[in-house]
């Protein structure tokens, strides 16, 4: 993978060297905390899978992705330094057409930690059907893929987040929303339930 440094030195770093650098484990598929916890979503995917608690968009693109998710596809792009605020971001090597799959959230689906949780930068909300009371997230921190240094872009992000059904359980990939040009970085809209979990002024930044 193309690594681009602070100093604007591109290195060509395998994936056990992109591991090191950022201190990271790379998972191409999801991760479960316990024998329990894979078991539990499971279920509860196929309960929401036959109730059809799942929208339409989420069982469409999720067989329309399958071959994509079980696959653990890295589409074609680097990762590039933007400054000590941010840090790095990701930046398409190639045009990406509108509609493409451009990766899956990974990391290790646990039970979230209330307080814990609040600084963790790297922590999706992992949704089942209509499970109101779904205790579990995914965590990256530790371990995950490319799409943890996707950077917040709340005026016009180029890429679109969604829950799909695939291989028997709920995913969080993403989708470009409209062609992504050569170098352009990509960028999702955060939320608003992440941002009040982060003090005000750094909300303030973006």
């Amino acid at each position: 993978m193309l690594v681009i440094d602070s100093e604007g030195q591109g290195l060509d770093l395998s994936q056990r060297a992109v591991e090191k650098l950022f201190n990271f484990e790379w998972y191409f598929h999801l991760q479960f905390s316990s024998v329990a916890i894979a078991s539990k979503a499971l279920s509860k995917s196929a309960v929401a899978m036959k109730r059809k608690e799942l929208s339409r968009r989420e069982r469409w693109l999720g067989a329309r992705f399958e071959k994509e998710i079980l696959a653990g596809v890295t589409p074609a792009i680097y990762l590039k330094w933007i400054d000590s605020t941010i840090g790095y971001g990701v930046f398409a090597l190639r045009a990406i057409p509108s509609g493409t799959y451009v990766g899956e959230y990974t990391g290790i689906i646990r039970k979230r930690r209330r307080y814990k949780d609040r600084t963790n930068d790297y922590t999706f909300e992992y949704t089942i059907g209509d499970w109101m009371r779904n205790p579990y997230i995914i965590d990256a921190k530790a371990g995950g893929n490319h799409t943890r240094f996707i950077n917040h872009d709340r005026v016009a992000p180029n890429l679109d987040t969604m829950s799909v059904f695939a291989g028997g359980v709920m995913h969080i990939i993403f989708m470009a929303k409209r062609e992504i040009k050569i170098d352009e970085q990509l960028s999702y809209d955060y939320g608003d339930i992440f941002w009040k979990k982060r003090a005000k002024e750094v909300r303030g930044l973006y």
